[in-house]
């Protein structure tokens, strides 16, 4: 992931997705300049919390409201496309961001995982009038569905 304008900085992230009542738990630990930096996003009944901080204990970013509603129904959306295997290739919104901004996550390397041919590269790039910023690029390394506990 990365800022617009800076490098991109590694991280790993782990998530849950719930369908029967839509739930999306995103956990992300990264590093920064040598800093741990947590972050999480949660959505659950309709609502979303990106909540983002320094060694974990310090906030560096915390959202939530209609705004980030908005923002991570359309990225539980864009979660259910891309998991649904093989049916889509590109998820686009301009739902996305208050300023409609174009929203795009194109997806490649569809490979057989459990029995599954699901895309196992994205990226998530938003169309700014200026040109395109890439500012996530993930690989997806096992995908487990119907569990019944979290681990």
């Amino acid at each position: 992931m990365r800022e617009k304008g800076k490098d991109f900085f590694p991280f790993t992230c782990e998530q849950y997705n719930f369908f029967d009542e839509p739930t999306r738990l995103f956990f992300m630990k990264a590093k920064m300049k040598g800093i741990i930096v947590p972050g999480y996003h949660r959505y659950s009944d309709a609502n979303a919390l990106m909540d983002i901080r320094l060694f974990g204990f310090f906030t560096v970013v915390k959202k939530e409201g209609k705004d980030m509603d908005q923002a991570e129904t359309v990225t539980l959306f864009n979660d259910m496309c891309m998991m649904a295997p093989a049916t889509l290739i590109d998820f686009i919104s301009n739902d996305r961001d208050i300023n409609n901004i174009p929203f795009f996550t194109p997806v490649s390397n569809y490979k057989n995982i459990n029995g599954i041919n699901i895309m196992t590269h994205g990226e998530a790039i938003w169309h700014y009038p200026e040109g395109k910023f890439v500012y996530g690029k993930f690989n997806l390394k096992e995908v487990e569905y119907n569990v019944s506990t979290l681990k």
